[in-house]
């Protein structure tokens, strides 16, 4: 069956473990809810209109989202069958609703089954129209008479009420009818702020989620060893949520107990909580099938297994922690090719050369045109960018390389085919580029095009300010680092390309891997 999931994106993380759940007997589709486009609503509609079933993920913030209602208004008027799934305990579900029966996931995914039943059914009734339920709003588009101004007000006050959802949704609306000057500054402003506050917002919500059985398991003698280790598990993804304080509990448990294994119960700090402000883990599940590149007869692997990729590229700020741990003088985080460039010290001298002086910093590193703390690092050469996941992955216990050239372009790409991260067409106002020469000459926050320019994962500049190392040997299509290849893979076009086709998700570029310039940067994986 063709369904479409509608959620409020607080929920997520929860949306997706369902969405995983589905999608191997079921087509499934659920808004990514990531950027501001022309054809955004008018590609809700025609998914409204291509599904045979709505799935309604209710919560307290979905039952009362203008996306949510929206989207189930045109359901109901379409006849689609509803599929209601209660995912938080305390929502009121709505009269319309009320009289069906609803899967309650909102205690785990046991329940999961009523669901799948429901599908089936459906399925074997050959998909009977529902037309007993009255929709509860106007299926007029959205905001369709809101002049920016009033949108703006629409969105101070559900921001004040902690209704994120709603104000992303009034402000893309706004957006979309192409304000100008001051007006749009503010609105990409204010929907940047929504945006991370909705993060926020549904990290939190998944943590609390994760941590509560934990916690039972941790207060119960009986259980405590395994609470602890589930607990290290949790900190990889949360590891700045502890309210309850079991971080101190298990590493008092351990003291207490000699026949515990310390090892098992990690108090080592995570790359989250080691790294400065804007870094982020987002979570790239598995898919299936193969991407086109720009090259004739080169065509990746969707990787099949879930991974995540660094939110933004590495920043100043960031790789000053590498310098700091001594990254420079260690030679056992650097390939033995890569430390041996670094001893020799290439540069760019009227052509790339051989110093005599060893590489202690990235190019540009002293630089105030590129090293603002927000700012990519640049000037790295692939050696360089190899170093710093070598020791991060060494210091935290992480697996963390470079992405691979399949990792880089399925996070920027996803599974639609999208010519670039934010959707089918180029739009020069969605990355920092020189398309026209209207670029500014340098690099900008990794920040700057959030909510803009973010694939369908939600990662963002992947498109233009700085080229992005990947692991992958240009010419073998290997991922070894120890292959004493003439080139490495970059993605995602720079400051500097007046070309759109460098901004393509498909596109591959290839530089020699000790080359450093003020277009280089690089972002991380993990495994």
């Amino acid at each position: 069956m063709k369904l479409f999931i509608s959620y409020a994106r607080v929920d997520k993380p929860l949306c997706k473990q369902i969405v995983h759940h589905l999608e191997d007997i079921h087509e499934v589709w659920y808004d990514r809810r990531l950027h501001a486009g022309q054809d955004w609503w008018q590609e809700i509609r025609e998914r409204l209109n291509w599904c045979e079933g709505f799935v309604y993920l209710l919560s307290p913030e979905s039952v009362t989202s203008e996306y949510c209602k929206k989207e189930y208004a045109i359901a109901i008027e379409s006849g689609k069958h509803i599929f209601p799934v209660l995912i938080q305990a305390r929502t009121q579900i709505p009269e319309t609703l009320s009289h069906l029966q609803y899967a309650n996931l909102s205690e785990g995914m046991e329940d999961i089954i009523t669901l799948m039943n429901a599908l089936t059914i459906a399925e074997r009734r050959r998909y009977k129209r529902v037309t007993s339920i009255k929709p509860p709003v106007s299926i007029e588009e959205p905001a369709k008479n809101t002049s920016p101004a009033d949108a703006l007000g629409q969105a101070a006050d559900a921001m004040e009420a902690e209704n994120f959802d709603n104000a992303v949704f009034v402000i893309k609306h706004a957006l979309e009818k192409k304000p100008s000057g001051r007006m749009e500054r503010i609105l990409r402003t204010l929907l940047t702020e929504a945006d991370t506050a909705l993060e926020q917002q549904a990290y939190l919500r998944e943590a609390a989620r994760e941590y509560a059985p934990i916690l039972e398991l941790v207060q119960r003698p009986a259980t405590r060893v395994l609470g602890c280790e589930e607990f290290a598990e949790f900190q990889q993804d949360f590891p700045d949520y502890d309210p309850d304080n079991v971080a101190a509990t298990c590493a008092s448990f351990v003291q207490e107990t000699p026949s515990v294994s310390s090892h098992s119960i990690s108090t080592q700090p995570t790359s989250l909580s080691l790294m400065p402000a804007l870094f982020k883990w987002n979570e790239i599940p598995g898919g299936r099938g193969t991407m086109k590149t720009d090259e004739s007869g080169v065509t990746l692997t969707i990787p099949t297994e879930r991974y995540w990729i660094s939110k933004y590229p590495i920043t100043n700020a960031q790789f000053a922690k590498f310098i700091e741990a001594e990254g420079y003088r260690t030679e056992r985080w650097w390939t033995n090719e890569g430390w041996q460039k670094r001893l020799e010290g290439w540069h760019y001298d009227n052509g790339w050369k051989a110093s005599g002086t060893p590489w202690t910093e990235p190019r540009y590193w002293t630089d105030s045109k590129w090293n603002g703390a927000e700012q990519p690092v640049v000037g790295v050469s692939w050696y360089e960018a190899v170093a710093f996941c070598l020791w991060l992955s060494e210091t935290m216990g992480e697996n963390i390389m470079l992405p691979t050239e399949d990792q880089w372009q399925y996070a920027a790409q996803g599974d639609d085919g999208r010519d670039y991260p934010w959707g089918k067409q180029w739009d020069a106002s969605c990355c920092n580029n020189n398309v026209d020469k209207k670029g500014i000459g340098k690099t900008t926050t990794v920040r700057q095009y959030e909510g803009n320019g973010d694939s369908p994962f939600g990662v963002v500049d992947m498109a233009g300010n700085v080229w992005e190392w990947c692991l992958t040997d240009y010419d073998n299509k290997t991922n070894d680092i120890n292959s004493n290849t003439e080139r490495r893979v970059l993605r995602g076009g720079s400051w500097f390309n007046d070309d759109s086709d460098n901004h393509r998700c498909d596109f591959r570029f290839r530089l020699i891997p000790h080359y450093g310039l003020d277009n280089f940067g690089f972002r991380i994986s993990r495994s």
